[in-house]
């Protein structure tokens, strides 16, 4: 395994470490001070009143913001990465007085969930987070960390500017109804989630996108995206018509029982029409009756009139055609209180010095780079106010470092993963720490619940051994259920209280493709990075191994930690603790029997110590009743060697959420009346067996919880 030598300089700076590509603090801006945790659901500025500051028992003098928001952490290593919480640029309106008392506000630039960045054809493509529908920030005394508003410095040549009075207004509608993998919305997969849908007895859709001040003698850039299936050999249609231009997309039928829709695209560049909104309409056509099309998402970019609206107005300057470096931008409908404020960043905002004259503010921007300013009429007494979540514990994973074994958990399952973590201190000599899912989210993506927040945090703590193996993790347990849908969309999923994160492949249409792994928070190398839901380098190899106890409540916590210490402590020789199953699916053109005999090959030539008990369907008759196939010779053998123990049993071939083979050889209910006293680490090469991130519990999560029998471990 390649290996990335680390060099770490013998001193702190700031308090910070370096190692790879990245810095990591040592003292977390959470390590100290009083601290609020606050939500936005929205993208824009945001006001907090002098009084809700006292009233939290915070120092309004001294108050401060810190984090970054709810954009989806960055999945590749290579990219930059706020490591900890970064002060925000805040405005304190002091009133007349010009004294920060009762009845004054501080204001600041607030990131939702949803990001907008420039594609490689110069448009405002959106993000959605997939882990969190709001964006989250702490507010603190902290003066140390207080930031305010500062004025720019830039310098431009006057001698070749450019005036303008429009720029490109981004816009988005997306709902999120069904998932394609289980419309059921109990045992979906994969990332995406599609909104409105359209079939033969609904196939009209209208959805209606409010704009301002749109410019008809301009192109507006739209970007229409949906789902839709249709039977085997036919075609399903969507045609959009949008400022009189139409456009018909037609999908091809669904070729295989795994494919639940195929996604397409349409792209519209069409001269807006005047007014306060824009207006399209959906028409569906199926050859099959039960054909349907879903609606993903509209992203319309779409030039507008710099004219002012409300008391805050975001305003972008990329893809404005110019050959000139200096753009002079001229605002309409403003008042002497009026400010433009740079936000590149979302944290580190600057006022932009501007000219007023007759109820127009203009002001210099850079026309080689992307910029993005707001408006913001600072005088208004209406503005967006975050939610008040509570107050936050002083924590410091930061400090953190040489640590073998983390586990991290739901704050109601502290007591049995410490339990657990000392038992592994005890007979492996491990240091541990255990860590709820929250204060990883503090800390790692500025309380916005990602799961990439866990990865961030084995990345601080591999990078800091060095390539020194003494001091570098060994493992990750996550304690807790997991969901596909892990922003809780679908009320008949299982409950997020007490469940942690899961890794979701992009795909959200094919069923073989829209997989959960735990496998991502395990490759730790910086150039083992994922873009899209998709590994860049496929040949990574994990660094440290990952697991999880799929447990919803703290009963199962607790008893599933008596099992596991249960087996560590279990000294008794045994003929079991030698005994291998190799159990092979018939059918497949004997496929899975030879997958069975590799792996038996394996376990023979490394060890001859090991008992081998190899049960392959094909090598039994096949009986057929009233009650369907069965193999009651197999199942019988498979069924004592289980009872009485087997140390290792290796499976290959059909399977379900609730059972393996088409003859149900084993089922859930079988599973759940499982007594044996000396429990096996199961591992199916199968399909859905052991998913964890269902809205129903599959038969490999059955296994590890019966708190009597089934397996010790599954995978």
């Amino acid at each position: 395994m390649k290996r990335l030598i680390l060099i770490l300089y013998g001193f702190l700076l700031a308090h910070l470490t370096w190692a790879g590509i990245h810095t990591y603090t040592t003292e977390s801006a959470l390590s100290h001070g009083n601290i609020i945790k606050i939500r936005v659901k929205e993208t824009g500025v945001h006001m907090i009143p002098y009084d809700s500051i006292k009233q939290w028992g915070l120092n309004p003098d001294h108050v401060s913001i810190i984090g970054y928001g709810g954009g989806m952490l960055s999945e590749n290593f290579t990219h930059k990465h706020y490591d900890d919480l970064p002060p925000v640029s805040i405005y304190m309106h002091k009133g007349a007085d010009n004294k920060f008392n009762s009845g004054d506000y501080i204001l600041f630039y607030a990131q939702s969930a949803i990001q907008w960045k420039i594609d490689n054809n110069g448009f405002w493509r959106h993000i959605q987070n997939p882990y969190s529908s709001y964006g989250y920030y702490f507010v603190t005394d902290n003066l140390s960390l207080q930031r305010t508003i500062t004025l720019a410095k830039d310098q431009f040549n006057l001698n070749d500017v450019e005036e303008i009075d429009w720029y490109n207004a981004y816009y988005l509608h997306e709902q999120d109804f069904v998932n394609l993998i289980d419309i059921t919305g109990t045992n979906g997969g994969g990332r995406e989630f599609y909104g409105e849908t359209m079939n033969l007895k609904q196939n009209k859709l209208t959805i209606t996108l409010p704009t301002s001040y749109a410019r008809t003698d301009m192109k507006a850039h739209c970007n229409i995206q949906f789902a839709a299936n249709s039977g085997q050999n036919t075609t399903a249609s969507v045609r959009v018509n949008y400022a009189g231009k139409t456009e018909t997309k037609k999908i091809k039928g669904l070729t295989d029982e795994h494919t639940r829709a195929r996604l397409d695209s349409l792209i519209l560049d069409v001269n807006p029409v005047s007014g306060s909104e824009q207006i399209f309409n959906f028409t569906f056509s199926g050859s099959t009756s039960n054909a349907n099309a879903y609606l993903n998402y509209i992203e319309l970019n779409i030039p507008c009139s710099l004219i002012m609206t409300g008391n805050e107005m975001p305003i972008s300057s990329k893809t404005i055609q110019s050959k000139k470096p200096v753009i002079r931008y001229r605002l309409q409908g403003t008042t002497p209180q009026t400010q433009i404020w740079r936000i590149n960043d979302g944290v580190h905002i600057e006022q932009i010095p501007t000219e007023y004259n007759s109820n127009v503010l203009t002001w210099l921007g850079d026309n080689t780079k992307v910029e993005q300013y707001v408006a913001v009429n600072t005088s208004s007494s209406t503005w967006k106010k975050p939610v008040t979540i509570g107050r936050v514990p002083n924590q410091n994973l930061h400090q953190l470092e040489n640590i073998d074994y983390v586990i991290i958990c739901p704050s109601e399952f502290v007591s049995p993963a410490k339990r657990l973590a000392k038992k592994h201190e005890e007979i492996d000599n491990m240091t541990w720490a255990v860590v709820t899912a929250e204060q990883v989210y503090n800390e790692f993506s500025s309380g916005t619940p990602d799961a990439s927040a866990y990865r961030w945090l084995m990345k601080m703590l591999y990078d800091r051994a060095a390539g020194d193996h003494t001091k570098t993790p060994k493992h990750l347990l996550l304690m807790g259920d997991g969901t596909y849908d892990n922003r809780q969309i679908f009320r008949a999923s299982i409950s997020g209280a007490n469940t942690l994160l899961t890794y979701q492949a992009k795909n959200s249409t094919v069923e073989t493709s829209a997989y959960a792994t735990d496998d991502y928070f395990g490759f730790l190398e910086d150039e083992a990075g994922v873009r899209q839901g998709v590994f860049i380098d496929r040949h990574a190899t994990m660094n440290i191994g990952v697991g999880r106890l799929p447990v919803k409540t703290l009963d199962e916590a607790e008893y599933m930690v008596n099992k596991i210490c249960t087996y560590i402590d279990d000294r008794a020789k045994g003929k079991w603790k030698s005994q291998i199953l190799f159990l092979a699916d018939d059918g497949n053109h004997g496929a899975h029997v030879e997958t069975a005999e590799e792996g038996a090959k394996i376990i023979q030539n490394k060890n001859k110590d090991f008992l081998l008990t190899k049960i392959y369907l094909d090598a039994h008759t096949q009986e057929v009743s009233a009650a369907g196939e069965s193999y009651p010779l197999a199942k019988n053998q498979f069924d004592n060697l289980m009872n009485n123990g087997v140390l290792f049993m290796n499976y290959s071939g059909h399977g379900g959420y609730n059972n393996i083979t088409n003859e149900l050889f084993m089922r859930t209910n079988d599973i759940r009346r499982m007594t044996n006293k000396n429990q096996a680490f199961w591992f199916l090469a199968t399909c859905s067996f052991s998913h964890f991130d269902g809205g129903v519990s599959s038969a490999g999560e059955e296994a590890v919880l019966n708190p009597n029998g089934g397996a010790i471990a599954v995978l």
